[in-house]
């Protein structure tokens, strides 16, 4: 499977081409960040980015697509590189499908930040780089997209191999983790209706959680004391349905999974859960406010045993915040305002993401200046606020502002 993008990229090239139009852009990005992403306490973070997108058609039916960006931060005289390539493709098109064999993302559900099911995309929790968008991971994969008719179609995807999600993980450690990723494809499917005012899909999934557990296991050496904890991802099965509606000036989106581990497994693991965002946003010529709520239910969840070992707890309570299972139901909500001023040259934007029972919550305000057609200023801030052990408690060491000036070419 690892050679179908190279092997889809000479296929293309050999094939008659009866015009070739290439189109190159990028940018250039310098960012400040008062902490890091990691839970290490370091701060003063500076990263330097360069982004490149290359498209080239060849012909009418076959482009070659590549888009990625390297980062050098660090902070001081410490400092490390990071590539992640978001596309690196061969787009084929025909009368009725569209195939893509290469690094891709794809990108499942309607709704605003949070995306039960979106199955295949890995997360970047600890990137230093201020947009949404730039923690999102592309996977190598074969998607095909039959257009069954004017308002319905069928997306296949293979996944070769695996990615995982980067979490933020306390620096040094407190314990001794060992990681295991899986060597295993992934598999899905979608359909998707697109009405004139309504939009719903239907998906299907089979691999493995982007996300890691950690499984607490016993010493495995002669005078060995400490527990050896091992970093694993849960064989998994989701089943999705989304749907988007408008009405006026008014937008619906809701968006439910549901998730199985797949076979036993004497690890730690998840159990089966159910996962609902839905909302409401409204727009006014210059403002979006968009409204929804998070609910997380665990049928089978059980509370830790305060008898188990304390590090069997340990990994328990992990996996009970990085998956939402804390308790057997999870209530939260969104809200995101947004807002252009001078012509649209100004953006602001405030985003809140909250839990319940016990309170905790984000708030990230971001201010986006074009100075030029060519040149765009950022300054915004991640505030986290919590008990310790709650999912955005957990994570106020991590509280950071920041500033980034961007070029593009």
């Amino acid at each position: 499977m690892r050679l179908m993008a190279p092997l889809g990229i000479v296929a293309a090239l050999a094939s008659p081409a009866a015009a070739f139009a290439a189109d190159l852009s990028g940018s250039l990005r310098l960012s400040y960040f008062s902490s890091s992403r990691d839970l290490d306490d370091v701060r003063g973070v500076q990263a330097l980015t360069g982004e490149i997108e290359w498209k080239q058609d060849i012909g009418p039916a076959h482009r070659l697509e590549v888009k990625g960006r390297s980062t050098l931060f660090g902070h001081g005289s410490l400092a490390r590189t990071r590539t992640h390539w978001s596309s690196a493709l061969w787009h084929a098109r025909f009368e009725h499908a569209d195939l893509r064999l290469g690094q891709q993302k794809i990108r499942w559900g309607k709704a605003d930040g949070i995306n039960p099911t979106d199955f295949f995309t890995p997360v970047d929790y600890t990137t230093v780089l201020p947009l949404e968008d730039d923690r999102y991971l592309s996977v190598p994969a074969a998607r095909l997209d039959l257009h069954l008719s004017d308002v319905d179609s069928l997306s296949m995807v293979v996944g070769d191999g695996f990615t995982p999600s980067r979490i933020p993980w306390p620096r040094p450690s407190p314990v001794t983790v060992r990681d295991d990723e899986p060597d295993a494809g992934q598999l899905g499917a979608r359909w998707t209706h697109t009405g004139e005012r309504q939009d719903w899909s239907l998906s299907a999934f089979r691999g493995h959680s982007t996300l890691p557990l950690l499984h607490a296991q016993e010493p495995g050496s002669p005078g060995e004391t400490d527990p050896d904890f091992v970093r694993h991802y849960a064989r998994v099965q989701g089943f999705g349905v989304d749907l988007a509606r408008s009405v006026g000036a008014f937008g619906f989106r809701a968006e439910l999974a549901y998730v199985v581990p797949r076979g036993y497994n004497a690890r730690q693991s998840i159990r089966s859960n159910w996962h609902l965002v839905a909302g409401v946003d409204r727009s006014f010529p210059a403002w979006n406010f968009n409204v929804q709520a998070v609910v997380r239910h665990t049928p089978d969840f059980e509370p830790i045993d305060g008898n188990l070992p304390d590090a069997v707890r340990f990994a328990a309570l992990q996996n009970g915040l990085i998956h939402g299972q804390q308790a057997r139901w999870v209530h939260g909500m969104t809200a995101r305002v947004a807002a252009d001023w001078r012509n649209d040259t100004l953006q602001t934007e405030l985003l809140a993401v909250a839990q319940f029972s016990p309170d905790n919550y984000l708030l990230r305000p971001l201010v986006t200046y074009a100075w030029s057609d060519r040149v765009k200023l950022r300054a915004g801030a991640e505030y986290y606020r919590g008990p310790a052990d709650t999912y955005f408690g957990a994570l106020e060491r991590n509280r950071t502002a920041f500033v980034e000036w961007q070029l593009f070419y």
